[in-house]
């Protein structure tokens, strides 16, 4: 009689526990790429979390202005510069000399910050995507999970892995403001 039922209800049980299995899956993989991180009217709150890898234990902070999550690991801009803390796979958390650092952005196993001598990228090498061509005074900067962009004086340029189109930049309207 169990053989039955089993045979029975297989069609329903399998979608359903598959369903349930991806939602339970997908959440922790959203949870361990972004670390939860808090701000209340500009205090540093911290962060919170499974902490493998050490990503919520965050380094002494003198008041951070950015805070940014990466894969595992998380970076933040305070007055002392760039600190990132967390997953170090690639060396994406080793933070190189940066002068008067204005902001940071992590990807997914590399770092990108935007200081007064340019842009300056960390960490994984396997597409190119801490390889920064040449640029007209950069004035933001984001990392993809293995590309990065950035807007300068003549417009969105980006760089790294080109497999899913990620660096081929469509003509923009008026994109350097």
């Amino acid at each position: 009689m169990k053989t039955f039922l089993r045979i029975l209800l297989a069609p329903i049980w399998i979608p359903f526990y598959l369903t349930v299995m991806f939602i339970y899956y997908f959440f922790r993989f959203i949870a361990s790429i972004f670390d939860y991180l808090i701000f209340s009217s500009l205090t540093w709150k911290g962060c919170w979390g499974d902490n493998e890898y050490g990503r919520i234990s965050v380094p002494s902070l003198k008041n951070p202005k950015i805070v940014s999550v990466g894969n595992q690991f998380t970076c933040a801009l305070d007055e002392d510069g760039v600190k990132c803390w967390g997953d170090n796979v690639a060396g994406q958390t080793i933070v190189p000399p940066l002068r008067n650092p204005k902001t940071v952005s992590p990807g997914m196993w590399h770092t990108c910050a935007l200081d007064d001598d340019g842009v300056k990228c960390w960490g994984s090498l396997i597409h190119g995507q801490t390889t920064v061509p040449t640029l007209e005074n950069p004035k933001a900067i984001s990392a993809g999970l293995a590309h990065t962009c950035i807007l300068d004086d003549d417009g969105v340029k980006c760089w790294g892995d080109k497999k899913l189109g990620q660096t081929a930049v469509p003509s923009l309207k008026n994109p350097r403001t």
